[in-house]
């Protein structure tokens, strides 16, 4: 964590909104940490954390927006690649009508679920308008409260990055293992009923 404040330090809000764009892209760079330290820094007054939370929320925004539109130019691929993850058609369709405003709200806090959400609103059509309201709010909640997590606990800065490090750890391995599990369970299902993957894609195309 002492690193990553010093580069805040020399590098200023530049800094965080390459972090946070570089994360919310899929890069492997944590966003966490910078967003923890920069508020951190606001509460001795090295930063302003209004204009830090600004920065990480345009910073996300403009990934969201990028993602978006490859789901909205490249939706053919995108209902294939979420067909492995919905063997029922009918359950597929469903879900893609939907459009649960919850799953956008809280995506930002789950490793890997807002690089599905966006591309996936891009292909279902959602409104431009609707889609950057529920993630502006979705970004203001998630930047906001590690931002302020910094701020108040900027004397114990060492100890929070610490605790947060491990906690991203082990949930990053949780969620990698449960994806493979899960993924394995389809491949079989699939091998077993091909008929029944073929629906499915037909039904995320429609």
């Amino acid at each position: 964590m002492h690193n990553v404040i010093e580069f805040l330090i020399h590098n200023g809000y530049a800094a965080l909104f390459l972090a946070v764009l570089a994360e919310q892209l899929g890069l492997p760079v944590p966003a966490t940490p910078f967003l923890i330290a920069a508020g951190a820094l606001a509460g001795v007054d090295q930063l302003s954390l209004p204009r830090a939370l600004g920065v990480a929320i345009m910073a996300s925004l403009t990934s969201d927006l990028a993602w978006f539109y490859f789901g909205k130019r490249e939706s053919t691929l995108v209902a294939r690649l979420l067909s492995w993850f919905c063997l029922k058609p009918e359950t597929c369709a469903s879900e893609r009508r939907r459009r649960s405003t919850w799953s956008i709200l809280v995506s930002k806090f789950l490793p890997g679920l807002s690089l599905l959400i966006a591309p996936l609103a891009g292909m279902m059509g959602v409104a431009i308008r609707k889609f950057l309201v529920l993630q502006s709010i979705a970004a203001l909640l998630w930047a906001g409260a590690y931002l302020s997590i910094g701020w108040v606990f900027r004397g114990q800065i060492e100890l929070v990055g610490a605790i947060f490090e491990r906690f991203g750890t082990a949930l990053g391995v949780a969620v990698a293992i449960f994806l493979a599990g899960y993924l394995t369970v389809k491949y079989r299902e699939r091998r077993r009923h091909p008929n029944l993957a073929i629906r499915s894609k037909e039904a995320l195309a429609h």
